[in-house]
C-alpha cells in the first residue's frame, strides 16, 4: 500500500490513500448498524498500523453521520489522507483527544514512498493528531522538536542495528503494548498523560 495512489474518499472531503479507502469502507456500514442497534452515547476510535488508518477514517465518517466521537488514538499508523481530509479528522475528533502514539525509531509512519507518490498526483499526506513521540527510554514527549527527534532515532537505530533490520522491529505490536504499559498511556483520555 506505500505505494498507492490518492483518491476522492466520497465521505470526507479531501484525498486518501486508495488501500486505506479501500479496507475501511466494509466497516463504515457495519459500525453505523451496530451502534443503532446497541447503542452508545460515544464511540472511541483506536488502531495500530493499518487498524490505525482505518481508525481514523471510521471517526472522520462518523462525525459527519452524527456519531458522537469520545477519542481517537492510532499507534504506528502512516498518514492516511491529505491536508483538508487530516484537518476534518481533527475538527470531527477534536485536538485534545485525537492522538497518535509513534515509536521514535518505528519506520512505517515515516515512510517517505507514500509521501513521495502522493506529490506526483497532487495530494500531500498529512497525519491527522497530535503527535506522541516515544523516546528510546519509553517516555512520551508531547512537543518534542525535530532535532531532539531525530537525535532519538538514530539512537535507538544505532542501538538496535542490524544490517537485515530495518525499523521494522520497532514497529510491532508488542512494541506499542510495552509503551501503552511502561507509561500508563491508557489513563490518557481521563485528564491527561500519566508518566
Amino acid at each position: 500500500d506505500a505505494v498507492g495512489k490518492m483518491v476522492d474518499d466520497g465521505i470526507i472531503e479531501g484525498k486518501i490513500h486508495q488501500g486505506f479507502k479501500y479496507h475501511s469502507t466494509p466497516l463504515i456500514e457495519a459500525l453505523q448498524d451496530v451502534l443503532m442497534y446497541q447503542g452508545a452515547e460515544t464511540v472511541n476510535f483506536t488502531g495500530h498500523s493499518l487498524g490505525g488508518a482505518v481508525a481514523c477514517r471510521l471517526a472522520g465518517v462518523s462525525g459527519i453521520r452524527g456519531i458522537p466521537v469520545g477519542m481517537l488514538m492510532t499507534f504506528g499508523a502512516p498518514a492516511v489522507g491529505d491536508l483538508p481530509w487530516a484537518d476534518h479528522v481533527q475538527r470531527v475528533v477534536g485536538l485534545p483527544y485525537c492522538w497518535r502514539v509513534v515509536n521514535c525509531a518505528d519506520v512505517v509512519p515515516r515512510l517517505k514512498i507514500q509521501r513521495l507518490t502522493s506529490c506526483f498526483q497532487g495530494a500531500i499526506v498529512r497525519h491527522a493528531g497530535q503527535l506522541l513521540d516515544v523516546n528510546p527510554h519509553g517516555r512520551i514527549e508531547e512537543n518534542a522538536n525535530g532535532l531532539d527527534m531525530f537525535a532519538d532515532r538514530l539512537s535507538a537505530r544505532l542501538r538496535d542495528w542490524r544490517p537485515y533490520r530495518l525499523g521494522y522491529d520497532h514497529h510491532s505490536t508488542g512494541a506499542y503494548d510495552s509503551v501503552v504499559f511502561l507509561t500508563g498511556l491508557r489513563t490518557i483520555a481521563y485528564g491527561g498523560i500519566d508518566q
